[in-house]
């Protein structure tokens, strides 16, 4: 029996695809200061540039959480 090819990986259905910005256990006011501190550190200018720069500073914020034992 071949593999399904219309399964979708369950990594494309959860985990960092996943549309949650935040978990519940993270304090969003402690993003909201780290999203500033991205924006002020980019200053972008237009509506492009800052929706570029509020995904760098999700996928930033991802990063330095992913793991418990990172800093």
């Amino acid at each position: 029996m071949g593999k399904d090819k219309k399964r979708v990986p369950s990594a494309l259905r959860h985990g960092i695809y996943s549309a949650i910005g935040l978990l519940p256990t993270e304090d969003p006011a402690e993003f909201e200061k780290f999203k500033l501190e991205i924006v002020d550190e980019y200053k972008p200018a237009g509506r492009s540039e800052i929706i570029i720069v509020e995904e760098i500073a999700c996928l930033q914020w991802r990063l330095q959480h992913r793991d418990p034992c990172r800093v």
